[in-house]
């Protein structure tokens, strides 16, 4: 460990992006948390800085450098908490303005090289309910962090209520080591291997897939759709899965393909699936962005490879 730090991958792709289009905010962040019971908002602020002071990576800012970002680690962050002004009266009214307000907060861009690239809200719904919203650049978290940064908020606060020192254990690296030791990693011929794989993998796919609801112009959208496979349906699917040799998820990502071929009316597209980079020990308990994104070619119905 030690030394300056420095841009991983994954941040340097994602800064790129935010070069072309400063304005955008489809990368922010927004982990809210509601908090019943009477709150402590001197040891809510105590912890959030406890936080903070833990994970390097939330304290980063970026600038432009000749061969692309330069990470700049503040020793010291204050990420203050705003409360947000709610005029409603009723419990149903004020929630409702607490996520509109809480929306709007996620909505503003971030300037990439002013710190803290995060900020926080807290939205009082009655006098024993509350909710924390914490918007952060994606650069500095993925999804795995967010469930880090509140299980240690937590931790944090119920030390802080009680004058104790948080009791969390001691982070074997911070998000620069890994970075660095990713770019030790991948030597010239490494990365000419890595080119000639993915330039065969690759070759005449089409760039798109045609999409009778894909929209022609405008911002990024998205949205997501829950719902919940039957008993029957789950056991079929691990059944088949056993019988292919392959993870529930490949069945599904499979079954995602054949249905995207249908509704293109291609056989051969490509797929964006965002994996996790987090297979060092040293990475699991670290709030960062260890996110890729590999392309899957489906490339026959019911059959995808990368």
């Amino acid at each position: 460990t030690g030394g300056a730090p420095v841009a991983s991958f994954a941040q340097d792709r994602l800064w790129f992006l935010h070069q072309l289009d400063p304005d955008r905010t489809d990368y922010n962040e927004c982990v809210v948390v509601a908090l019943d019971g009477p709150l402590d908002r001197g040891a809510l602020a105590r912890a959030l800085a406890t936080v903070v002071d833990r994970h390097a990576a939330l304290r980063a800012t970026f600038t432009a450098g000749p061969d692309g970002p330069i990470v700049h680690t503040a020793d010291r962050v204050e990420l203050a908490i705003a409360p947000l002004a709610l005029t409603a009266t009723t419990a149903a009214a004020r929630a409702d303005e607490a996520r509109a307000a809480i929306d709007a907060l996620a909505a503003r861009p971030f300037d990439l090289t002013v710190a803290p690239l995060a900020r926080a809200a807290l939205a009082e719904l009655a006098p024993d309910r509350h909710l924390l919203a914490i918007v952060l650049h994606h650069l500095l978290c993925d999804g795995r962090s967010v469930h880090l940064l509140s299980d240690e908020l937590a931790a944090a606060y119920a030390a802080a209520v009680t004058g104790a020192p948080a009791a969390l254990p001691t982070l074997p690296a911070q998000y620069a080591d890994l970075a660095r030791h990713e770019r030790a990693q991948l030597t010239p011929a490494r990365a000419a291997e890595l080119a000639g794989y993915w330039r065969q993998q690759l070759a005449d796919m089409p760039t798109s897939i045609a999409l009778p609801t894909e929209p022609t112009g405008g911002p990024a959208r998205g949205g997501r759709a829950a719902f919940a496979l039957s008993a029957e349906v789950s056991a079929r699917l691990r059944a088949l899965a056993r019988a292919e040799g392959v993870t529930v998820s490949t069945a599904l990502l499979a079954a995602w393909c054949a249905l995207l071929q249908r509704y293109a009316g291609q056989d051969d597209l490509p797929i964006g699936l965002p994996v996790t980079q987090r297979a060092r020990p040293e990475a699991q308990p670290l709030i960062g962005f260890f996110v890729n994104t590999v392309v899957v070619r489906g490339d026959k119905i019911g059959r995808a490879h990368v």
